[in-house]
C-alpha cells in the first residue's frame, strides 16, 4: 500500500519518484494485486464485449487489413510507405493472418484489445511513480472504464497502439530521469521506444516532447549531464523515420505524403493562417468539446479541474507537467490542421485520468477532503459505466455525430454488409474455385474481399481498374486485360482473360456503382444477392458475370 501518511513532509517529486523506481512493478499485498487485476479484467472485459458485432469493418481497417494480405502474399514488406504510414504494425497484422486466416479482422482487432488492456497496467505504474498505489489503483480503474478507451481500443485503427507507445514514453521517461543517476542504458531504452512507435504510426509525435520535458523537470539541476543523453534518445529514435524514408517501395505517392507528418493537406498552409490564424480553431474547437462531452464527460471534467487545483496547492507538480507535455501539442494541432477526427484526441485522453489519480493521494489533513475525493472519482467511474453501456447498446445515438457517421452510417466509408457478401462468396467458392472482380477504391468493399478471399482456396480477386477510365469500359473486356499487383502499387501484373473464365463474380458498392450502372456495362450480368447498408438505402451488391 502507499507509504504517505498525513503529516509526514511532502517531499519534492524528483526525491518521492527515486523511492517508488526502488519498489516492485506490482504490489506486494494480495488484495492490492488482486484490486489492480480487476482493473485489467474490466479493461479487457469492456472493450471485448460486442468486439466483431458493434461495428461493420470501416474504410482504415480495410486498407491496413489489405496491406497485410499484400505482405503475406507478395512480401511487399513497406507497402503502407506508399501512403507515408511506417510499417511495423502491418507486419504484426500479416503475422496474425496465419493464426485467424479464417477472420484476419478479428486478429487486427485483438490486437486493439490487448494495447488497451496492457496499457491499463502501464498506467497504473505511471500514476504509482508519480504519486503511490491509490493513485495507480484510481488511474487503472479510470482507464479501464474510459469511453474513449471503449471506443478505439477495440477497432483496428493503430491509435490503441499509439496510446499504449505514449503511455510506454512517459514510463520510461520516468525510469531514464527519474532515478539516482543518468544511465545509457536507460537513455538508449527510451529512444528505441520513440523509435519504434514512430515506426508504428507517426501520431506518436505527440508525445516525442515527453523525454525533453520530463527530464528536464526531473534532472533540472545537472542540465549539462542531462544534454548527452537526451541527444542519445532523439538520435536513436531518429534512425526508425529515416529507414522509413528510404524504404518507400516502387508504385505512386500523394505529392502531400510526408514521412512524419503523413499527409501535409491535413494542415493549413502558414500563409494562410497568418492572416486567419482561428479559421481551423473554430471549427475544430465545437468538434474538440463533442468529442469530450461523448467520451471523458463533463462531470469528469469538473473533477479534473478540482484536481489540478489540489495538485498546485499541495505542489505536486510531475503529473501536471505530464499532462501538459501530451495535451500541448493537440491544443497546437486544433490550430493548425484542418482535419481533426476523435482519434487524434484518444491518446492524450488519459494524462486527465492520472490527474484525478494523483490527486486522490494527496494526505489531506481533513478526512472530509479525503472522501469528497473518492466520491468524486467514483461519481466518474460509474458515470463513464453508464456511456460504456450506452456505447455498446445503441453506438448510433451514443457516439459522437461525426463518429457515428463515419463507423455507421450508409457512406462507403463504413463496410456494413461487406463481410456478409464474402460469407456468401465462400459459399459460392465451396463448388470449386473462383474469380472476383471489384472496385478500385481503397476500404471497404475492395480490401476487405481481398484480405478475406485473395489466394485461398484457388479464389482469385483483382481490381477492375478500366472502370476508372474515361469512356464506357465493359465490367467483362473482351479479350486479356493486364492486371494490377494491387490498387496501391498500381504496377502491371500479368495479363487475363476474363471473358474465357468460367465463374466470374462482382462485387461493389451501390455508392459506386448501381445496378443501373452495371446493367450498362455488362447486360449479362445476374445481381444474385443484395445486403443493405446501415440506413437501407444503398447495398454491398453481388453479381455473377457469367
Amino acid at each position: 500500500m502507499s507509504t504517505e501518511r498525513r503529516g509526514e513532509p511532502v517531499l519534492s517529486d524528483p526525491d518521492t519518484l527515486k523511492t517508488r523506481l526502488s519498489q516492485p512493478f506490482w504490489p506486494v499485498e494480495h488484495k492490492s494485486l488482486a484490486l489492480i487485476i480487476l482493473a485489467v479484467l474490466v479493461a479487457a472485459t469492456l472493450r471485448s464485449v460486442r468486439l466483431m458485432s458493434l461495428f461493420p469493418v470501416l474504410v482504415d481497417e480495410a486498407i491496413y487489413l489489405r496491406w497485410a494480405e499484400i505482405i503475406q502474399h507478395r512480401h511487399v514488406w513497406y507497402i503502407s510507405l506508399l501512403d507515408a504510414k511506417p510499417p511495423l504494425i502491418y507486419w504484426l497484422y500479416a503475422a496474425l493472418r496465419y493464426i485467424f486466416p479464417h477472420d484476419p479482422l478479428f486478429g487486427n482487432r485483438l490486437v486493439s484489445v490487448i494495447a488497451g488492456t496492457l496499457c491499463t497496467v502501464v498506467l497504473y505504474r505511471i500514476a504509482f511513480l508519480c504519486a503511490g498505489y491509490r493513485a495507480g489503483l484510481i488511474t487503472a480503474f479510470l482507464y479501464a472504464a474510459l469511453p474513449f478507451g471503449v471506443l478505439y481500443d477495440r477497432i483496428a485503427y493503430v491509435d490503441s497502439v499509439v496510446n499504449l507507445c505514449g503511455a510506454c514514453l512517459v514510463y520510461v521517461s520516468l525510469r531514464s530521469f527519474g532515478g539516482q543517476t543518468l544511465s545509457w542504458r536507460n537513455s538508449l531504452t527510451t529512444g528505441l521506444v520513440l523509435g519504434i512507435s514512430l515506426f508504428i504510426k507517426t501520431t506518436i509525435l505527440l508525445f516525442a516532447l515527453s523525454p525533453l520535458v520530463i527530464g528536464i523537470y526531473l534532472y533540472r539541476r545537472g542540465l549539462r549531464s542531462l544534454s548527452p543523453h537526451l541527444a542519445v534518445i532523439y538520435a536513436v529514435a531518429a534512425i526508425f523515420p529515416l529507414w522509413s524514408k528510404l524504404a518507400i517501395p516502387p508504385g505512386p505517392t500523394f505529392s502531400v505524403s510526408n514521412t512524419l507528418l503523413h499527409h501535409t493537406d491535413f494542415f493549413t498552409p502558414p500563409e494562410i493562417l497568418l492572416h486567419h490564424p482561428l479559421m481551423n480553431l473554430s471549427i475544430n474547437a465545437p468538434l474538440f468539446a463533442g468529442y469530450t462531452a461523448a467520451y471523458i464527460g463533463y462531470s469528469a471534467l469538473v473533477v479534473i479541474l478540482a484536481a489540478i487545483t489540489a495538485l498546485l496547492i499541495f505542489r505536486r507538480y510531475l503529473p501536471i507537467v505530464i499532462f501538459l507535455t501530451c495535451s500541448i501539442p493537440l491544443w497546437g494541432a486544433t490550430v493548425f490542421l484542418e482535419y481533426f477526427p476523435s482519434r487524434y484526441v484518444f491518446p492524450v485522453a488519459w494524462p486527465l485520468l492520472l490527474l484525478i489519480g494523483c490527486a486522490a493521494s494527496i494526505p489531506f489533513r481533513r478526512p472530509a477532503l479525503h472522501y469528497a475525493i473518492y466520491a468524486a472519482a467514483t461519481i466518474v467511474f460509474v458515470g463513464m459505466i453508464v456511456k460504456n453501456i450506452q456505447i455498446l447498446h445503441a453506438p448510433e445515438l451514443a457516439l459522437q455525430e461525426r463518429d457515428a457517421d463515419e463507423f455507421l452510417g450508409p457512406g462507403p466509408y463504413s463496410g456494413s454488409g461487406v463481410l456478409d457478401a464474402i460469407k456468401l462468396l465462400r459459399t459460392e467458392a465451396q463448388s470449386g474455385p473462383i474469380t472476383i472482380l471489384t472496385d478500385p477504391w481503397w476500404g471497404p468493399p475492395t480490401d476487405t474481399v481481398f484480405a478475406y478471399l485473395n489466394e485461398v482456396n484457388g479464389t482469385r480477386v483483382y481490381e477492375a481498374w478500366w472502370l476508372q477510365l474515361d469512356g464506357k469500359y465493359p465490367l467483362v473486356p473482351a479479350g486479356k486485360m493486364p492486371v494490377w499487383r494491387s490498387q496501391y502499387e498500381r504496377i502491371a501484373d500479368s495479363d487475363v482473360d476474363f471473358s474465357q473464365l468460367p465463374r466470374l463474380y462482382y462485387v461493389t458498392d451501390t455508392n459506386y456503382y448501381t445496378p443501373e450502372d452495371i446493367h450498362i456495362s455488362s447486360p449479362a450480368a445476374r445481381l444474385i444477392r443484395r445486403f443493405p447498408k446501415t440506413g437501407g438505402q444503398d447495398f454491398i451488391d453481388v453479381y455473377r458475370l457469367n
